[in-house]
């Protein structure tokens, strides 16, 4: 359903798993972020937040690395989603490490280009959409909604700043770039 499109489906089948998770007494890690995915695509940035802030919290000191590195992620998008790039910029440096460490460097930069571009600095914003989009394309993978919704919103904001000679050299520059 996530990935499909359809965020109410999404969300009501997280809730769901989740539901189904804490009944077996189970660790949700991942029930947790698939539906701060779906919280934040069905439009409430917020309740996405606050979960990516207790998940984070949760996994902090554990051991549960690949969970805490997919959670600082969804973190990052759902601040970005509200616009909140103080929170975002420590939340961003360790969504990067803990990136490095699984190889998903191309879905944290995703949220990179838009926090980049929020801070108008649209130049390093193309670079890592850039960036980014050449990973996916080059793996073959499909951009989650919310990924590929924050990438948008990075271009929009650097197509408004900037003139498309500059977005040409700086998109080619960002596609050669490497993890």
């Amino acid at each position: 359903a996530r990935m499909g499109g359809d965020a109410a489906e999404a969300l009501r089948r997280g809730r769901r798993l989740l539901a189904l998770d804490r009944e077996r007494g189970s660790q949700p890690v991942i029930a947790i972020g698939n539906l701060i995915d779906a919280e934040l695509a069905a439009g409430d940035p917020a309740a996405a937040a606050r979960l990516g802030s207790e998940l984070v919290a949760s996994l902090s000191g554990t051991r549960h690395e690949y969970g805490i590195a997919f959670a600082r992620i969804n973190l990052l998008a759902a601040l970005l989603a509200q616009d909140d790039v103080a929170a975002a910029k420590g939340v961003a440096e360790a969504a990067w490490a803990s990136a490095a460490v699984f190889d998903v460097q191309h879905a944290a930069s995703a949220y990179l280009a838009l926090l980049c571009a929020l801070e108008g600095r649209c130049e390093a914003a193309v670079r890592l959409a850039a960036y980014s989009e050449a990973i996916y394309a080059a793996r073959g993978e499909a951009r989650e909604r919310n990924e590929a919704e924050a990438t948008g919103r990075a271009w929009s904001l650097a197509r408004a700043a900037l003139d498309d000679a500059t977005i040409a050299r700086l998109r080619a520059e960002g596609a050669t770039l490497r993890d």
